[in-house]
C-alpha cells in the first residue's frame, strides 16, 4: 500500500492488523470526501466500534479509558484547573487534581501538542486519560 498514514488512531488500527488495504484506503478516501473523523468513520463502517478505538488509544498512551464521564461529578476546583476557554478550545475535560497533577480527558488524546500546551497553560503535569470524545466536548 502506497498511501501514507497520517492520522494516528488509524496508523494504530493498521499496525494491530484490524483493518485491511481495501478498508483503510476506503476510510482514507471517505476521511478526504467527507472531513469526518477517523473514529467516527470507522464505526459508522463497523470495522471498530467506539470502545474497541477507545481501548487502543489508551493502550497504546499506557492510560485507561474513563466510561460515564458525563455522570461524573466533578468538584468546582477541579474543574477551575483549567480556564473554560482553554478547555473549549483544546476540548479537554479536568477529572480530579492530586497535589500538580491533573488527570484530564482530551477529545483527542493522541496529539502530544495538544497535551503539551494544556499543561503549559495550566502549569500542571497532566495525566491523560481516553474518553468518549463526544463527551469530552
Amino acid at each position: 500500500m502506497s498511501a501514507y498514514i497520517t492520522d494516528p488512531l488509524l496508523a494504530l488500527v493498521r499496525e494491530r492488523g484490524l483493518i485491511d488495504d481495501l478498508q483503510l484506503e476506503e476510510v482514507m478516501q471517505e476521511n478526504n470526501k467527507s472531513g469526518k473523523p477517523i473514529g467516527q468513520i470507522l464505526t459508522d463502517a463497523r470495522i471498530l466500534d467506539l470502545d474497541t478505538q477507545l481501548n487502543i488509544i489508551a493502550e497504546h498512551l499506557g492510560t485507561e479509558v474513563v466510561a460515564g464521564i458525563k455522570d461524573l461529578e466533578i468538584p468546582p476546583e477541579v474543574i477551575a484547573a483549567i480556564p473554560p476557554a482553554t478547555a473549549r478550545m483544546y476540548q479537554c475535560l479536568p477529572l480530579s487534581l492530586h497535589g500538580n497533577s491533573l488527570r484530564v480527558a482530551l477529545a483527542d488524546p493522541l496529539n502530544p501538542a495538544i497535551v503539551d500546551e494544556v499543561g503549559f497553560i495550566v502549569r500542571k503535569e497532566l495525566q491523560v486519560v481516553v474518553a468518549d470524545p463526544a463527551a469530552v466536548v
